[in-house]
């Protein structure tokens, strides 16, 4: 893979701000003071051991509750092990022998300790060997008495990894008390890194694991090694130590806030060697490197922030890039997917093709490494789409379409010389321009609410005009299908159709045809023919292990295919095998975004300077913004044109509409302007099948629901309105789109 190297000024050990000439934080370690019961009998081994040492916000390391210590008799051997019972967050304790007996001696002189107690083996002439940065397992848990940590993780690994032992001479405090002073010393070096890249071109990414070693590798800084109390700061490395630690962490940490990992290292290192800091994240592998001004020593904490603000100057300190091995590569062709074509007969569509990054964001860099456009079709058009022409190649990275006539909906297909169709491309002619007539929806602050505001299209995309009903409800004509908009599956570019034509009459009121030309004067296909549905449970090659990039892959080839699962066997009804939040450029599940938390991606289907709307975008169709069920409702609730929960100018219009006006001014509750919304219902997620046309409707966000394969959406019925639904991935529903 290519790497990216970036440089910036660094004077010390550490990953800092650009132009600060601080060292990195350094503080010794305070030698840690005990005071210790001794009995006269010799009491035995617990197998349920746990230590528990805190690291202090002023790197201090100080005492935990139930924290451990083995007492060792050097003329014997004898071992006892003493547990915390007072002194807890501080650096002087006071431990008394578990078993309620202490360890026998006749010479106060032959005492030593060792922190923790179960992570050293102690001889019997005071040599301790023990294995630095361990990677416990899961059944070590039980053994070392400690349930709620994860191991791996960096609470857990600094309980095994704080090795301690005493270097001093015990003095007897007290001939009638027996109690002895010990002195603890650290073996290595605490090295805390301080990740701050929430402002970093990262910070969408979670940090999976971290590698520490030397640029040179020769560097022993973990691994095993031996000790004796004799010169306890002094460990001698040996077969079994290591220039690197490998730490895979359990739980990701998210990149979007700052955390901090910590681990203790060999003092092995000397001022001036450079250190190499790789850390994988989800998508990427970044490599810190940095040289120390001081020699990694004994007893000492040094931190790290690890941070990106900083110029690019200097040659002290850099970072290296690199993609991770494995992550797909996405292209995609113009930066539009949907051309608005109003009062023109002539667009030329931008199929310059470009790489985008893992979470679909535009790079706008061309990519001529991606397959090539050659070819251009027409794929399909509506019938009310009277005259269009698209030129048969691509020339200049362009594509011509011609002689424009009537209004409808059709798409274009870019294909490379083997027909393979590489991208393709909304062409939406309406009878009004959507973007002249700009609704500004004014969402209440509430509980769920922020109080944003949104500049909408009165218009569903890929509808053609406004609904002509009367809020009265007359003149309810076939006409209305005009407000009804083209179909999306969450996530995907690609237009799904909408009904041709729909009778009402009365209650009545169904779609009768859901068709499409093929082509200029061609055949006119169903929408739910054979050759424009794949159904994930019986298609070939499809299975669990089918990536989203393989499905993504797919749908881009395939934008007249409706993908669904007539049994819900993968991810309830998802169209992709792999769950995707990141397709519509709202990875984080924003409900309320400010427009730097999300961005168009390369999929989104609207047209230039809209993107499609997040889930607070109908927040004021009820009172507090919440979804609101009317089944409750009787007697004259179920009679009134309002009801306290309900923002339309009339709850009773679904019969007689087939949609609802909802109010979206910021004036007060039940007044100020109002927007139709259609009842078109929706493309059922088990056949594709048009459903509930006249009776529902309902309109995709933008917000992906974290927690499942859901997405959030508007819908609502006579039994209610829910501008805070969920609903599977796989349905095809409406878009309004609003301004970037």
């Amino acid at each position: 893979m290519k790497k990216i190297f970036f440089y910036a000024a660094m004077t010390a050990f550490a990953v800092s701000v650009a132009g600060c000439s601080k060292d990195a934080e350094v503080s010794d370690i305070p030698a840690v003071g005990g005071k210790y019961t001794l009995a006269s009998v010799s009491g035995s081994l617990d197998a349920e051991i746990g230590t528990r040492t805190g690291l202090g916000t002023n790197s201090v390391v100080n005492w935990s509750n139930k924290d451990r210590i083995l007492v060792v008799n050097t003329s014997n051997g004898d071992k006892v092990q003493y547990e915390l019972v007072s002194g807890q967050g501080t650096s002087v304790g006071k431990f008394e022998p578990l078993s309620g007996k202490g360890i026998a001696y006749t010479n106060v002189s032959d005492l030593r300790a060792v922190y923790p107690a179960v992570a050293a083996e102690v001889a019997a002439n005071g040599q301790i060997s023990f294995n630095l940065n361990k990677n416990y397992e899961q059944d070590h848990r039980s053994t070392y008495g400690i349930g709620s940590w994860n191991e791996k993780d960096s609470p857990y690994s600094f309980t095994y990894n704080d090795i301690k032992v005493s270097y001093n001479t015990p003095a007897v405090a007290s001939e009638s008390t027996s109690e002895v002073n010990f002195k603890f010393k650290q073996l290595g070096t605490w090295c805390t890194f301080a990740f701050d890249l929430s402002q970093s071109d990262f910070k969408d990414e979670t940090m999976e694991s971290m590698t520490i070693t030397t640029t040179s590798g020769s560097a022993k800084i973990g691994g095993k090694a031996t000790v004796d109390f004799s010169d306890p700061v002094a460990p001698k490395l040996g077969a079994g130590s290591v220039e690197k630690i490998d730490w895979t962490f359990n739980t990701s940490s998210a990149l979007g806030s700052p955390f901090s990992r910590s681990v203790m290292l060999f003092p092995a290192v000397a001022a001036g060697e450079e250190m190499k800091i790789v850390c994988t994240t989800d998508l990427h592998t970044i490599t810190f490197f940095a040289k120390p001004t001081q020699d990694l020593s004994a007893g000492k904490v040094l931190r790290f922030p690890i941070n990106e603000r900083f110029t690019a100057d200097g040659t002290d300190f850099r970072y290296e890039v690199e993609d991770k091995p494995g992550i797909p590569t996405f292209y995609y062709y113009g930066p539009h997917n949907s051309y608005l074509v109003y009062g023109k007969t002539t667009v030329n569509i931008d199929v310059t093709p470009f790489k985008s990054d893992i979470r679909f964001r535009k790079q706008g860099t061309p990519a001529p490494s991606a397959p090539q456009p050659t070819k251009a079709k027409l794929l399909w058009k509506e019938n009310t789409l009277t005259g269009i022409n698209v030129a048969a190649s691509v020339a200049s990275n362009k594509v011509a379409v011609t002689g424009i006539a009537g209004t409808g909906n059709a798409v274009v297909a870019i294909t490379d010389a083997s027909d393979n169709i590489l991208w393709s491309y909304h062409i939406w002619v309406p009878e009004i321009d959507p973007t002249a007539g700009l609704l500004t929806y004014a969402i209440p602050s509430s509980s769920i609410g922020s109080g944003s505001t949104y500049e909408v299209m009165p218009i569903a995309l890929g509808a053609m005009n406004k609904a002509t009903v009367a809020v009265d409800g007359t003149a309810t004509t076939e006409s209305n299908a005009k407000s009804f908009g083209l179909y999306y599956q969450w996530g995907r570019k690609d237009p799904l159709g909408r009904p041709s034509t729909i009778t009402a009459s009365g209650d009545t009121y169904v779609a009768t045809t859901f068709n499409f030309q093929d082509s200029e004067g061609g055949a006119v296909t169903s929408w739910v023919g054979a050759n424009n549905m794949l159904n994930l449970a019986t298609a070939t090659g499809i299975t669990a292990e089918t990536t989203d990039a393989e499905m993504i892959a797919y749908a881009t080839a395939n934008p007249t295919k409706f993908i669904y699962d007539a049994t819900g066997k993968y991810l309830n009804y998802d169209w992709v095998m792999k769950k995707n939040d990141h397709l519509w450029g709202n990875g984080s599940g924003y409900l309320y975004p400010r427009n730097a938390q999300i961005y168009k991606s390369i999929y989104d289907p609207c047209p230039e300077g809209y993107r499609v709307a997040p889930k607070d975008l109908w927040n004021r169709f009820t009172v507090d913004g919440g979804n609101k069920n009317f089944s409750s409702l009787s007697g004259a609730e179920l009679t009134t044109s309002r009801d306290e929960n309900f923002n339309a100018a009339n709850r009773q219009s679904l019969a007689t509409q087939h949609g609802y006006f909802f109010y979206y001014t910021a004036t007060p509750f039940q007044t100020g302007e109002t927007d139709f919304y259609p009842a078109s219902g929706y493309r059922d997620r088990t056949s594709g099948a048009l459903t509930n046309v006249g009776s529902s409707g309902f309109s995709w966000s933008s917000s992906p629901t974290q927690s499942s394969t859901y997405a959030g959406s508007l819908s609502f019925s006579a039994a209610g309105v829910y501008p805070q639904n969920n609903y599977s991935r796989v349905f095809g529903f409406p878009v309004r789109c609003v301004r970037e």
